[in-house]
């Protein structure tokens, strides 16, 4: 709404330059016009003389650069964003009244069409993003969304009104949040008042529920698997519950609970054997008790990937060694791989561990060379290598040793990361510090934070490592390096060899430690006050890796979890790659992720060096498909697919009551005020925020406008004509 204007004048140079010029362009068309031969009327001489003072001042301002400016006023109206809650706890049943029904009532209500005149309304539904709807569309609200974030809500409002006079929020909700970070913090900080309209029965309900399961979710076949699931309850005390475990319908197994005080949780230990490989379903439930609020917490269901019942890892070394006996327990301590010792014999023949393993007939998932070959590889164990791990491009975890026979290694080049050279060099004991790849490597993260996990590798003690000239192969990574100045060595880049490689091409995978007396990690660690952590985490997460067999595709696709939630967030990672295996950006990633239900496109973002990344919100429990096109200027680049699954858990149904106490702290925090819907009407009389004054401007730059040049001849020429017409001199 315009609400004034003002007009301005402005000029470049001596506003008394300009006033002299004034003067003296007036007094040039009088002392042209006071006589005139021959003579003239006196009218139309003033006339003349008014044509040649006007053409001349125009000149004389023309000359100053005139701006002409013009200022308009108008009063913006205040902008209020209007959070419906639309997530599953709405389906609630108070009494006799439905949450989304009294929530549809409220909005219904006069108040909102009062105060539509006053302040622009934007209206937005939310669970765990805000998105806009029309108030007139009211009845097409979809109350079906698990997770509700409100924190990320009044983000996303106030990010989309962040160019408009955003001055307040009115939030429509039971206040039940169960994703993201408390509201509370994101209040001290938000700037605008919150008036929160509270939803529900803030009473508490007769209720059962599963509050947690806790499994592996990443198990193997054939072993006998723990569920700890975790019940709450609010006045059952000392009622007596069954708690049952079923797969396709089938119990599995089953334990009764006897419920303590309310909302004391009860932990209650169940178990399943899984027999075959793949992803399986598994539901935890309790039969319904009477009088029970409501039932729909009374099940959870749960995924769980199986995999192979062990692991086979053969250790070959070029003969026994404290390395060989430390990274030998370490495997030997998980029960999840199945570990064979081959060490070689000086005069031919093999140490076997355990000494009635027939290695030569197995089949192995990666293989573990600790110093070999020392003695040399004779025909019949090159023959196994060639059957079992070159030609099946089996994965090889290569440990540096003592007495390393180069030449008898080079047959095994084609799996190793690294190129081999002859040359001899002396022994160095040396400290490895991470490169900027290893920083981000998982098989080299023992702990999430950063800034923790590389302390903890730059704490290991010293290892030996022969000062060789191992170049890495294209496409391997260095994951650590040598530290010179640790390691009393000059000070120069050629010191600074690889540690610690990987390389995955070709559908072959290998690790390379380019060093030896890796015991010290373990042993001399527990010397210092501290433990093995970091050697048992690298040792089994590189052998995982190892076995893992993943095809080099051009375009790869995975998910940074494969089981998850309903109501979580799934991370998609691609990366995208040409001909030569190099990283490719500017491509156009899409993903269609598909469930029984629903179907949801994602374009993926680029975060350089080939990578991308979109991310996907679960809202419905099952089983997802997923599959991603990468294209560069239209060209198709290569597809990926794969598949995750989202367990059955109610996270809506966690709490049932209204959490008015935190509607009330968020509406007090921000200086608004919490209502009850009978209270509704109070809120046009509370909300008083006036209009803001608010200014444009606009500018234009006479001395190029064609108009007045238009005039100025015109003036000369009207002049001119009339003087012709006159005969005047």
């Amino acid at each position: 709404m315009i609400a004034g204007l003002s007009f301005s004048l402005s000029i470049q140079g001596s506003s008394i330059l300009l006033a002299g010029l004034v003067i003296f362009s007036i007094a040039l068309a009088v002392w042209l016009y006071l006589y005139t031969y021959p003579p003239i009327s006196k009218g139309l001489r003033i006339f003349l003389g008014i044509l040649r003072t006007l053409a001349l001042l125009l000149i004389v301002l023309l000359i100053f650069h005139p701006i002409f400016h013009v200022v308009r006023l108008y009063l913006q109206r205040p902008d209020i964003a209007v959070l419906v809650d639309t997530s599953r706890s709405m389906t609630i049943k108070d009494g006799r009244r439905i949450r989304a029904n009294v929530e549809k009532e409220v909005l219904r209500q006069k108040t909102f069409k009062n105060l539509s005149k006053r302040y622009n309304l934007h209206y937005y539904y939310f669970s765990n993003r805000a998105k806009p709807f029309k108030v007139s569309n009211l009845d097409s609200l979809n109350f079906k969304w698990d997770g509700t974030d409100i924190s990320q809500s009044l983000l996303d409002v106030r990010k989309a009104l962040l160019n408009q006079y955003f001055s307040g929020v009115i939030l429509i909700s039971d206040g039940i949040y169960n994703v993201g970070e408390n509201p509370l913090f994101l209040a001290k900080n938000y700037n605008v008042p919150i008036y929160c309209i509270g939803i529900g029965d803030s009473t508490e309900k007769k209720d059962v529920l599963i509050a947690r399961v806790l499994t592996n979710r990443i198990v193997y076949a054939k072993n006998k698997i723990p569920v700890d699931v975790v019940v709450t309850q609010y006045g059952f005390k000392g009622s007596k519950v069954m708690v049952v475990l079923k797969r396709n319908g089938k119990v599995i197994d089953s334990q009764p609970v006897t419920l303590g005080p309310s909302k004391q949780e009860e932990t209650v230990r169940l178990y399943f054997t899984p027999l075959k490989e793949g992803f399986q379903k598994y539901e935890v439930v309790i039969p319904p008790l009477k009088s029970e609020f409501t039932t729909l917490n009374n099940r959870r269901s749960f995924y769980v990937k199986v995999l192979k019942s062990k692991l086979k890892v053969l250790i070959l070394a070029g003969g026994p060694s404290t390395d060989v006996k430390f990274i030998r327990r370490i495997l030997d301590d998980d029960e999840n791989i199945d570990v064979r010792v081959v060490a070689q014999k000086r005069y031919g023949g093999f140490y076997v561990i355990p000494a009635s393993a027939r290695w030569e007939t197995e089949r192995f998932d990666a293989f573990v060379m600790i110093g070999f070959p020392r003695w040399g590889i004779r025909p019949g164990l090159k023959r196994f290598l060639q059957a079992k791990l070159l030609r099946p491009k089996k994965s090889l975890l290569f440990i540096d040793g003592d007495n390393l026979r180069l030449t008898d290694l080079q047959f095994l080049q084609p799996v190793l990361p690294f190129k081999i050279d002859l040359t001899p060099a002396r022994l160095s004991q040396v400290y490895l510090e991470l490169t900027s790849a290893g920083e981000q490597e998982d098989i080299l993260r023992v702990t999430n934070n950063m800034e923790s996990n590389i302390n903890l590798w730059q704490d290991l003690p010293p290892v030996d490592t022969y000062l060789r000239n191992f170049s890495p192969l294209p496409g391997t990574k260095v994951l650590a390096e040598i530290n010179p100045g640790r390691s009393k060595l000059p000070p120069n880049a050629r010191f600074k060899k690889p540690l610690i490689l990987l390389r995955n091409l070709d559908g072959q995978k290998s690790i390379a430690l380019l060093f030896e007396n890796v015991w010290r990690w373990d042993l001399m660690m527990w010397g210092v006050g501290k433990n093995d952590e970091v050697l048992n985490k690298f040792l089994s997460r590189s052998i995982r890796w190892l076995s893992t067999r993943v095809e080099n595709k051009p375009v790869q696709l995975r998910t940074d979890k494969q089981i998850y939630r309903s109501g979580e967030e799934v991370v998609f990672l691609g990366q995208v790659y040409d001909k030569a295996f190099k990283p490719v950006d500017g491509a156009d990633f899409r993903v269609t992720v598909r469930s029984k239900k629903d179907t949801v496109n994602l374009l993926l973002e680029n975060a350089g060096n080939g990578n991308y990344q979109g991310k996907f919100r679960i809202q419905i429990p099952g089983a997802y498909t997923y599959r991603g096109t990468a294209r560069l200027n239209r060209l198709l680049l290569g597809e990926a697919k794969g598949k995750f699954s989202a367990g059955e858990f109610q996270i809506e149904f966690l709490q049932t009551r209204m959490n008015q106490k935190l509607l009330r702290e968020l509406s007090q925090s921000t200086s608004g005020k919490y209502y009850n819907p009978d209270q509704v009407s109070q809120i046009e009389k509370n909300i008083r925020i006036p209009s803001r004054e608010l200014s444009s401007e606009t500018e234009y730059n006479l001395w190029n406008f064609w108009f007045i040049l238009g005039l100025i001849v015109l003036l000369f020429t009207i002049e001119w004509s009339i003087r012709r017409r006159k005969g005047l001199l």
